[in-house]
């Protein structure tokens, strides 16, 4: 809100100028006339308004990395807690772009998108109410001419966001392609596969490409537009004021200022468009960002039972009865399992790849949830246990031991 406010002081100083050249050229104009006055206002207004513009872009910069590092940690966050059964269905190189290339677009809607547009609106219906204060007939010429344009401009900005939205996810198939290739990558190199990956990567960028330079195309045309369509209002402003000039009806002072009204619009125009297209890129990237934050996390009840205590001797620690399981639906991978792990045992699970092992010990950390049967830890059902009470009584080393970044004094803490 305050760099709304700064941009509106900036832009308010702006819109005062022209009117202040036009007492500067009429105090020239009177022969004997002080004009050191009308003078210092112009100056001053001039270099207020630079002071304003900047300090409002040093605040809309520093609120814009906040609202990523918020975007980010809240995602971060989330994909943490995701149900593995939604990680499963996705591939992790474009959950990843989701936290950074999309934030990153975010970051630029959220703020210069909306400010600007914001700002730029409400500057271009200031300057209009000035030139037609200063002449209502040349005003309908420029209204006339930028009229025509914007329409167009209207019907090019979905495509933008549409070709946006296809780069961005096109940069999350490049993300997951090469994580995919960097995680196996001894398998890669030693099944001579490399080029076969690259292809796969190269593919995925280069659909991220097509994708950028149609957007690129797009913008490129509305601010060609809108350049076009202001050179051509300058003309027929210039033709029209000029011949009022010779014709007595307009004095030269009043054209110079709505000439120099007509060159400010350039600012609020260009504001506008900015502000326009970088909204349409902010929200492709909401709309991939929303995605996740739609996804199914882990989520406990209250607790139903206080925390399960090891029991001595030979009694059952673990037990699964009749358990069922399918990670897809009509594919068991587990039917109706039965079996019991005494208390202080050693008690070892064996059989063939794809028998159902490691999906055992992914259901005693519920990382999923059984389809049927039940299952419990001293006696008492895993539902009623919650997860980091649960997890902290089990040591789970995976199959594939990765390696997490820190100290083991670290990790002990």
């Amino acid at each position: 809100m305050l760099g709304v406010v700064l941009g509106l002081a900036a832009n308010a100083s702006a819109l005062a100028q022209p009117l202040a050249a036009r007492e500067v050229i009429e105090a020239l104009a009177r022969a004997g006339h002080n004009s050191l006055r009308p003078v210092v206002v112009l100056s001053g207004l001039v270099v207020l308004s630079g002071v304003l513009a900047g300090v409002q872009l040093w605040m809309l910069d520093r609120v814009a990395e906040r609202i990523a590092l918020g975007a980010r940690v809240a995602l971060a966050g989330r994909m943490l807690r995701l149900r593995l059964s939604e990680l499963d269905q996705r591939p992790l190189g474009d959950l990843l772009s989701r936290v950074t290339s999309d934030t990153t677009l975010l970051r630029a809607a959220a703020t210069i998108g909306v400010v600007e547009s914001f700002n730029g609106t409400l500057a271009l219906i200031g300057t209009v109410v000035l030139m037609g204060v200063l002449d209502w007939l040349l005003l309908l010429v420029t209204l006339g001419v930028l009229g025509v344009v914007a329409i167009g401009v209207l019907v090019i900005l979905p495509r933008i966001a549409r070709a946006l939205g296809r780069a961005q996810a096109a940069v999350g198939t490049v993300g997951s392609a090469l994580e995919r290739a960097l995680g196996a990558i001894r398998t890669v190199r030693a099944s001579g596969s490399e080029e076969r990956e690259l292809a796969v990567v190269t593919a995925a960028a280069t659909e991220a490409y097509d994708e950028g330079v149609a957007a690129a195309r797009y913008n490129a045309l509305v601010g060609v537009s809108a350049g076009f369509a202001l050179q051509v209002t300058f003309l027929a402003v210039l033709g029209v004021g000029g011949a009022r000039v010779a014709s007595g009806s307009l004095d030269i002072a009043t054209l110079i200022a709505f000439l120099l009204y007509l060159f400010f619009l350039i600012g609020p125009i260009t504001a506008i468009t900015l502000g326009a297209t970088q909204l349409q890129a902010g929200l492709a990237a909401v709309a991939r960002i929303d995605e996740i934050t739609e996804l199914d996390i882990e989520q406990d009840a209250p607790a139903l039972a206080p925390a399960p205590s090891a029991q001595p001797g030979g009694e059952p620690i673990v037990a699964f009865e009749r358990v069922s399981f399918a990670y897809r639906p009509g594919q068991p991978v587990l039917h109706e399992v039965s079996f019991c792990v005494p208390a202080a045992s050693q008690t070892a699970i064996v059989g063939p790849s794809g028998a159902g092992k490691t999906t055992l010990f992914a259901l005693l950390e519920r990382f999923y949830e059984r389809s049927d049967g039940t299952i419990t830890l001293s006696g008492t059902p895993l539902e009623a246990i919650p997860r980091d009470v649960l997890r902290a009584r089990i040591g789970y080393v995976e199959q594939e031991a990765p390696v997490l970044a820190g100290s083991s004094r670290h990790c002990a803490r």
